[in-house]
């Protein structure tokens, strides 16, 4: 497609990279990467911002410091399991595949562990907004952010899990919150039906317009900026001596200087060829988007009790969540976003739910609750960027930026270590 740039080589390696993965972490990679000289290829089998990042509630969390695994996390599993909301799938026949994967996950919780994710959490996310606005200057992403917070319900009275380690990870990272009133939530918030009992607004997230369109116009800049963007099936890696040569892109071998890694879910087949055992998991969700739905919250909505959030999209409505581990190749389970719906109409009465779409996306989770980021010990020029699980529009831009400083051996902008691919070895 488009040429690229001729430049000096990096290191004796070569300045030409390979990126694998058009998502939000991709784009981001190939971006910042190109902010410091080097040559990119970026690599989909899809359009760009086709996979996950299509389909989330365009949540960007600057706040997220508090893991998925902290003490109290076997204890709420028979609860997500058999609620009538059932905001959590586990298919029995997959079970055996993903025990090992769980195990390290509940392991993952001991306290001394969580606040180490909590921390790194942080660093990945608590400069989002900041990053969005440099690479999306001068572009039509450029208005695209607003930071008008997120509104957490209530809804049942749920006791919080380790309610006061996630309050100790809150107050050491500086993150605001305002618990709200019945009355406060109610003037906030007026299309909500008045079914929740109380409310937390955490006024340093907001959204971004529209996630899929983002990624799209950062893919087009870096097109613009010089980049080749081939839509192909990496079907195979070469390696020679700890070395890179070459990728298959349909059975076709293609030279490569420098391969990143950032492929999203699809990353786990990609690792499992280089020989690496990391722990990625799909964690599956559903979307439902709402055309024309007549009410619109003026911020996004997080009900816990559901496993959902809610906001709006360039004028529609979009419901997503839950969690459902079922492996790849397991046939989306439609009767989950179906569920999504009913939730929407229970939290929006006056919703004109008439015309909708339906979304499944698997989420690329790391059993210890941290992304991957970084270069593998084994190889010379091999470089890994993936595993957020649900928070990869929060942690993109960051993402992409300590890459490149990694490949270009400069100072990273934050410790990279708790994101190290070799801590699995």
């Amino acid at each position: 497609m488009l040429g690229q740039t001729k430049m000096d080589n990096l290191n004796g390696v070569g300045d030409e990279v390979t990126v694998i993965g058009a998502g939000i972490v991709g784009v981001c990679c190939a971006l910042w990467l190109q902010r410091q000289g080097c040559s990119v290829t970026i690599i989909d089998r899809g359009e760009p911002g086709g996979g996950t990042s299509f389909g989330n509630t365009a949540m960007i969390t600057p706040g997220q410091v508090v893991p998925y695994s902290i003490p109290g996390l076997i204890r709420d599993v028979p609860h997500w399991l058999f609620s009538k909301r059932n905001p959590l799938k586990l298919k029995t026949t997959y079970l055996p595949i993903i025990a090992p994967w769980l195990w390290t996950l509940i392991r993952a919780g001991r306290v001394e562990n969580a606040i180490v994710v909590s921390r790194a959490m942080r660093s990945l996310h608590q400069r989002a907004f900041d990053l969005y606005g440099e690479l999306s200057r001068g572009t039509a992403a450029e208005g695209f952010f607003e930071k008008c917070g997120h509104l957490h319900l209530s809804l049942e009275g749920t006791k919080r899990r380790s309610p006061q380690l996630s309050r100790l990870m809150q107050e050491a990272a500086g993150v605001e919150m305002e618990h709200l009133s019945f009355d406060e939530i109610r003037s906030m918030e007026p299309a909500l039906a008045p079914i929740y009992k109380s409310g937390v607004l955490m006024p340093g997230n907001g959204r971004c317009k529209n996630p899929y369109r983002l990624v799209q116009i950062l893919a087009d800049e870096a097109v613009r900026l010089g980049a080749r963007f081939v839509k192909a099936d990496v079907t195979q890696i070469n390696l020679r001596e700890g070395r890179c040569e070459s990728i298959a892109l349909d059975g076709v071998d293609t030279p490569v200087q420098r391969l990143v890694v950032a492929a999203g879910i699809g990353s786990k087949a990609l690792t499992m060829q280089l020989g690496m055992k990391i722990p990625l998991e799909a964690e599956r969700g559903y979307h439902v988007t709402i055309k024309n739905p007549g009410v619109l919250p003026n911020r996004q909505i997080i009900v816990k009790d559901w496993g959902m959030g809610a906001g709006p999209i360039d004028g529609d409505l979009r419901v997503a969540g839950t969690v459902e581990f079922s492996g790849l190749k397991a046939k989306p389970d439609w009767k989950r976003a179906d569920r999504l719906l009913l939730r929407a109409k229970e939290l929006f009465p006056s919703v004109n739910a008439g015309e909708f779409s339906r979304w499944k996306g698997d989420r690329p989770s790391i059993s210890d609750g941290l992304a991957v980021l970084g270069k593998p010990k084994r190889f010379e020029n091999i470089y890994f960027a993936f595993g957020n699980g649900q928070h990869g529009m929060s942690a993109g831009p960051m993402m992409g930026k300590v890459l490149s400083e990694i490949v270009l051996g400069r100072k990273t902008s934050i410790d990279p270590s708790p994101f190290n691919p070799d801590r699995f070895s």
